[in-house]
């Protein structure tokens, strides 16, 4: 008897997830079957459905792309997409979908939450959430830029921080511009920061051999990398008063500076 028990529970496993799958194709544009992206994944969900997994991906700021398992009906969230296909590594079992390649999934909740931020909730409900900077954050409205220094002592890592400033409704940091800097040193100077380095969202990109904001951006397309005490090549990127910014090892845990999308 028990053995038919779990014959028929694999039996009903399969045929969800064929349904599964097959149900949400209609209404997502995959950019490739077959393969999958195996950077920046920062989040994995269990048992879920592909047109879910591609919610749950666009009602958070920071996720650019999935990764979908479709034997296992797991999604894999990331926060950057593939610069160009190469980047893409071959497995049958997956499928790799790109926020910007939808066009319909989420379109009526968008379109009934102008100027808010649109969240799909698990039952399938549309929530609107207004985009304003907390009173807690410190707002620049000249960049747009909100921002929230978490001034623990130094226990995040790259992986715990992103983690922590999404679990606030926020990313790590993306500073594009010297602007930033600029604003954050004088906030420094009003004794609005208490410490002279934060780790924010920038990192090396192995793959592409480029510095890169999490947003998917490159840090030295708008920065002069001369300017800056970025002297390697690998490891994450810290904010730094006087050098703009640093290089420094993965693993290694700092300050955040957590920025909130308005």
């Amino acid at each position: 008897m028990h053995v038919v028990k779990e014959r028929t529970s694999f039996l009903l496993f399969a045929y969800l997830s064929q349904f599964i799958s097959v149900a949400s194709v209609a209404d997502i544009v995959i950019d490739a079957n077959g393969k999958f992206f195996n950077q920046s994944i920062f989040e994995t969900l269990d048992i879920i459905g592909l047109k879910q997994c591609v919610r749950e991906c666009q009602s958070r700021d920071d996720c650019k792309a999935v990764n979908y398992k479709r034997d296992d009906l797991q999604c894999q969230l990331l926060w950057t997409s593939a610069s160009n296909s190469l980047e893409l590594q071959i497995n049958d079992k997956y499928q790799y979908i790109t926020m910007e390649s939808q066009t319909t999934v989420l379109k009526k909740c968008t379109t009934s939450c102008k100027d808010r931020r649109c969240v799909r909730l698990s039952s399938g409900q549309d929530y609107c959430v207004a985009n304003s900077c907390p009173v807690s954050h410190r707002m620049n409205k000249a960049l747009k830029f909100c921002y929230l220094a978490v001034e623990d002592r130094d226990n995040y890592d790259f992986t715990t921080g992103m983690a922590h400033c999404r679990n606030i409704g926020s990313r790590l940091a993306v500073l594009p511009t010297l602007d930033y800097h600029w604003y954050l040193y004088g906030d420094i100077q009003n004794s609005l920061l208490q410490n002279n380095k934060y780790r924010v969202g920038g990192f090396f990109n192995v793959t592409i051999g480029e510095w890169q904001w999490i947003d998917g951006s490159l840090v030295f397309d708008t920065i002069d990398r001369t300017l800056t005490d970025v002297n390697d090549d690998e490891g994450e990127l810290l904010w730094h008063k006087l050098a703009i910014f640093r290089d420094f090892d993965i693993g290694r845990t700092e300050r955040l500076l957590c920025e909130r999308i308005i």
